[in-house]
């Protein structure tokens, strides 16, 4: 895929490695077909997995993304002014200011709002690393999508959340792990949803 130069400029100086950062911008051209489309970004922080989904999505003119962080320090700050700027960036943005512990609830009204009962084309976890957070998010979330990617997965915290969610739904998820910088795992359910209405009610 030719990649603009504001991906290769985002994968130069991104954590995930130029490896993640294109894995989840042609993840993104690749699996959304329509406008109601969207994706769940779990942290944020520096903004490049939040960058390199929106260029995508702006790309091909479709989706939103729903981006998720309690964390208001500097770093995201400067990643929210970067796209509120951004004339084509901010129409494919929704952030939400919570911790995603408290979200379910949130999320349920955006969804209905949206008028669609897609599952999300992925769920993407960066947040605190932490074992009980990332068991949380697995097993709150995963009922929303067909496709959940996780970063740091080298640490022992977030493998052993893995692990665990694994060994209890081995026969719903699949995980394959890539050897990006500090670890890149993609979950994917063996038997795709296909809508999301029970989890609406």
């Amino acid at each position: 895929m030719d990649y603009p130069k504001e991906i290769k400029e985002i994968a130069k100086e991104s954590d995930l490695g130029d490896g993640g950062i294109f894995f989840l911008y042609n993840f993104t051209v690749n699996n959304f077909k329509k406008e109601d489309d969207w994706a769940l970004e779990l942290g944020v922080c520096l903004g490049r997995s939040t960058r390199t989904i929106l260029y995508a999505l702006d790309r091909i003119k479709k989706g939103l993304l729903i981006s998720v962080d309690n964390v208001l320090d500097h770093r995201v700050i400067r990643t929210i002014d970067f796209i509120k700027n951004h004339p084509n960036l901010k129409r494919r943005w929704l952030f939400i200011k919570e911790d995603d512990k408290n979200f379910l609830n949130i999320l349920r009204a955006i969804i209905f709002g949206l008028k669609t009962l897609k599952p999300s084309r992925f769920v993407f976890i960066d947040t605190s690393h932490e074992f009980n957070h990332t068991l949380i998010e697995l097993f709150t979330y995963s009922h929303f999508t067909n496709d959940i990617f996780l970063h740091d997965t080298e640490l022992p915290s977030v493998r052993k959340a893995i692990d665990l969610f694994l060994k209890i739904h081995d026969q719903s998820f699949e995980c394959k792990e890539y050897g990006f910088l500090h670890g890149f795992a993609h979950l994917r359910r063996k038997k795709p949803l296909e809508d999301i209405a029970p989890l609406l009610i």
